[in-house]
């Protein structure tokens, strides 16, 4: 692989995420953003989780990745280890937003944009699919656990509804093991691959104007970069070591290794504008989350080009 697909990959995404950024500060209403969120994240996305699965996911697959969902587990108690031990040598009083800063990342969203630009074919779809297994949980803790933390404690989450992409997901699963897929007609899956993937980069236009709505007031500049160093560089850093030194396939590898170089999910800042949450926190989370994504600009293509290292079979 050279460094053209990931210059292709920040072009593409990044430069979507800042034309919404961009687009929502200054003349497209915010009002915008809650419909066109739903649009892409519980429709357009969703038809590409089901599309992927109905190529690729079958009785093996399930068989051969069942212990995914422990990972998920594993990695999820290794981000709240992380971000209690930075919580504690910072001293900060805001160990909940923490926690679920270093825990929950952006795995779905901006992972799928460099799968697509640096896989082909049948490898692609099963990425795809071995990605949204690891994800699975963390949508359904994000909205419960996250929703608790990132708020300081002040909302607790409803705990009768599910995510779309999770439901999506696990029907997804049962309609690829009952082999329904082989039944549907091309020209549909085409539909559904062209849908999909207006959704997922579509969503990066979203995700700027998201982004937009945050309004910094006061930036403690060295707590931000310490976190930005610790949650871009050296977490990720442990979680790549950890899966190199277990040695699971190649392939689940490297998607583990990239879902977890990500930044925290951006819908902490929806979070925050939705529900109640504990006074001064905004002034906490907002410049961190931003400056996550801008960190991420460099920290993103220099862990790619280290996976190309450590996985070269594989691109």
């Amino acid at each position: 692989m050279t460094i053209y697909p990931i210059l292709q990959f920040i072009i593409k995404t990044f430069g979507l995420m800042v034309l919404g950024y961009i687009s929502f500060r200054l003349f497209l209403p915010k009002m915008w953003l809650k419909p066109l969120s739903t649009l892409f994240v519980n429709f357009l996305i969703p038809v590409m989780i089901l599309h992927k699965f109905l190529l690729r996911f079958n009785m093996e697959v399930l068989l051969q990745f069942w212990y995914i969902p422990f990972i998920t587990l594993a990695f999820l108690a290794i981000g709240i280890a992380g971000g209690y031990l930075f919580g504690k040598i910072t001293r900060t009083g805001f160990m909940k937003e923490n926690l679920a800063l270093f825990t929950f990342l952006n795995s779905g969203y901006l992972s799928v944009p460099i799968l697509l630009e640096i896989m082909k074919g049948d490898t692609l779809d099963l990425a795809i699919v071995l990605l949204f297994m690891y994800i699975m949980l963390l949508l359904l803790l994000l909205w419960s656990l996250g929703v608790l933390w990132i708020t300081g404690g002040e909302t607790r989450p409803k705990t009768n509804t599910l995510p779309v992409p999770f439901v999506i997901t696990a029907i997804s699963m049962i309609l690829g093991v009952a082999g329904v897929g082989k039944y549907v007609p091309g020209q549909v899956m085409d539909i559904l691959d062209l849908i999909g993937k207006i959704g997922i980069y579509g969503v990066m236009f979203v995700l700027g104007g998201i982004l937009s709505k945050i309004v910094l007031k006061k930036v403690r500049i060295r707590g931000v970069l310490l976190f930005v160093l610790a949650k871009n560089f050296v977490l990720p850093l442990i979680f790549i070591s950890l899966i190199w030194a277990f040695n699971p396939s190649k392939l689940l590898g490297w998607v583990l290794s990239l879902a977890c170089i990500m930044p925290p999910a951006n819908n902490f800042a929806v979070m925050l504008e939705k529900y109640r949450h504990r006074a001064g926190n905004e002034e906490f989370v907002y410049p961190r989350l931003l400056y996550s994504y801008i960190g991420a600009l460099i920290s993103i293509p220099v862990w790619v080009f280290i996976l190309e290292l450590l996985y070269p079979e594989l691109l």
